[in-house]
């Protein structure tokens, strides 16, 4: 299966690594499970990770870039020829495809590392989320439950204090 990195980060195959670097960190703003509630931010979140990855690393990325062009010849020219008129060309929004198969075997083997990475990465993040979230909760009952010993303690106090006069 073939993702085009390009796409997922919105970014063009000249970019540079501050731009590939500023596009990750503007896309994980949007996807992020903790800020976006749609249904597909998790996996959306797993491939700018993947993306990532990849583009980041130089010898990964001149790889990444030989296989796109590979990829841009294939598709281009499948995609023409199935192209017809009532159709709305969404390239945009489709980054996914599984009928390719890579030309290079190592690329195609980092790429799955750089997937299973990111799924962890992101699962990861959840887990501390919900750690977090959980954590957040019981923090915030027991300081209920001291306010609320403590206005009662106040109470009997005022209660003895004025009872006393």
């Amino acid at each position: 299966m073939f993702k085009d990195y390009y796409a997922i980060l919105e970014i063009l195959p000249t970019a540079t690594a501050t731009e590939i670097k500023l596009a990750y960190y503007t896309q994980s703003k949007k996807w992020h499970p903790d800020i976006n509630k749609s249904q597909d931010a998790k996996q959306r979140m797993q491939d700018i990770n993947e993306a990532y990855l990849i583009l980041k690393d130089t010898e990964a990325r001149e790889k990444y870039d030989i296989e796109y062009k590979h990829f841009k010849q294939k598709y281009q020219t499948e995609e023409r020829a199935s192209f017809t008129q009532n159709q709305a060309y969404k390239q945009q929004t489709r980054y996914t495809y599984t009928e390719y198969h890579f030309t290079d075997d190592i690329l195609e083997k980092w790429i799955r590392n750089a997937r299973s990475q990111a799924q962890r990465i992101v699962e990861e993040a959840l887990d501390e989320l919900k750690g977090a979230t959980q954590n957040a909760g019981s923090a915030m009952f027991s300081s209920f439950i001291y306010y609320l010993i403590g206005i009662l303690l106040m109470s009997l106090i005022f209660g003895l204090v004025r009872g006393c006069n």
